[in-house]
């Protein structure tokens, strides 16, 4: 088995386990995942196209010839899409971003009258590909002259590199303005992804341009894009809290950001949330307990400001897990928290919340004429008996002596922690 058909494989099955954790296991940033798992798949379907040839068993199936050739266009715009999803929080597709696969769509039409030639001719084909692999870059089996698809996905994908570097540049040195950015480990990631796929697309261009190596070109473009599949997966395995739920990158006003502290090392303060001490072990430096709570610090007016907004504690039998999926904080993450920042378990935090609501909302004409079962039932309490013991816990107080102070507006669960 040569080298490069074993590092096609490692690439292939690496790109493959990414794209089936980013599909079934992670449960958040689900419309951005969509468009990293349609990059690393046609990444991925390069690698499994490389192997049937470098195997010999592309002339077995030659119906695999040039299949998935349409999906490749789609590797940069779905690229630049995810980039965007993550940083600005996206959660829905625009009308003008389908533009982005026309290309991939046109393509498809293109190549329909290859898809439908029979086997022997495919075969032909094929056998020249093998005698001659740097033929296969022509990608001349569709309707248009040699060379021309490369030429345009050249073209286009440094387009999309200069939009990605664009978007990179632009949330990470912007001074002035109503948002900052907080550095995180999901914003190092995105250099990452971002560098690397520069990396492939110079080298792409260059090995088109220039003399033909001695393994040849087509070798060349697969060794290269195998090696960053490699680098991408081992940094996206390194880094699970990427794969399984990858924090936003919260974009704060001005007064919100000056609050909080700008974390300068993502992944150790994460290995800290993720991996408390022992009891009877010290932490290493005081300093680093105070960047591990700085970094869950950065978490608190993501929290609040949903919690203010979307008031979803106002369900009843509201859960951590659907705080997760709608704040995209990973559940352990918010855990950590509650317990650290707050001091509370999610039933007692939500709890607060729910009475604060009840204590803002006593001059509504309508709650005088509701039972104290009714009154828990607005504010998201499953029973009279969790809404009494709530209120004795906060509070202090019987129902009655806290509803009177809630009227006069006499109580607030939150000067605490201002």
């Amino acid at each position: 088995m040569s080298f490069i058909l074993i590092i096609n494989i490692v690439g292939f099955c690496l790109g493959l386990l990414a794209c089936i954790i980013l599909l079934f296991a992670n449960k958040t940033q689900r419309y951005a995942n969509n468009f990293l798992v349609i990059c690393l798949a046609g990444l991925t379907l390069s690698m499994f196209q490389a192997i049937l040839t470098n195997s010999g068993y592309l002339n077995r199936y030659p119906h695999l010839f040039r299949v998935f050739s349409p999906v490749f266009y789609m590797i940069m715009p779905a690229a630049y899409l995810y980039l965007r999803a993550i940083l600005f929080d996206e959660t829905r597709l625009r009308r003008s971003d389908l533009l982005h696969f026309i290309p991939a769509v046109l393509h498809f039409f293109e190549l329909l009258p290859w898809y439908l030639t029979d086997a022997t001719t495919k075969r032909e084909v094929i056998d020249r590909f093998l005698t001659s692999p740097d033929f296969v870059i022509q990608l001349k089996e569709g309707l248009l002259p040699a060379y021309t698809h490369n030429f345009i996905r050249s073209i286009l994908s440094i387009g999309y590199v200069i939009a990605m570097h664009r978007l990179l540049w632009k949330t990470s040195f912007v001074k002035e303005g109503p948002f900052r950015i907080i550095w995180s480990v999901a914003f190092r990631w995105l250099q990452v992804f971002c560098y690397s796929l520069t990396f492939l697309i110079i080298f792409f261009f260059g090995t088109l341009v220039l003399p033909a190596h001695t393994i040849g070109r087509t070798n060349m473009i697969n060794i290269i894009i195998s090696s960053l599949l490699i680098v991408i997966n081992f940094y996206l395995f390194s880094k699970p809290q990427i794969l399984y739920g990858i924090p936003h990158i919260q974009h704060l006003s001005n007064k919100q950001f000056a609050e909080t502290i700008t974390i300068e090392e993502p992944a150790r303060l994460l290995s800290e949330i993720d991996h408390e001490p022992s009891p009877d072990k010290q932490p290493s430096s005081t300093e680093s307990t105070h960047s591990a709570l700085d970094y869950l610090a950065a978490y608190q007016p993501v929290v609040e400001k949903h919690l203010s907004d979307a008031k979803p504690f106002l369900k009843q039998g509201y859960s951590l897990v659907q705080l997760s999926e709608e704040t995209g904080i990973p559940r352990h993450h918010l855990s950590a928290l509650l317990n650290k920042m707050y001091g509370n378990r999610f039933n007692d935090f939500i709890n607060r919340y729910r009475i604060q609501y009840i204590t803002q909302n006593m001059d509504d004409p309508e709650w005088p004429k509701l039972t104290l079962e009714g009154i828990a039932r607005q504010a998201g309490f499953n029973s009279r008996t969790t809404f009494f013991n709530a209120i004795k816990k906060f509070t202090g107080l019987p129902p009655s002596e806290f509803l009177e102070k809630a009227k006069n507006k006499q109580i607030d669960l939150f000067e605490k922690l201002a």
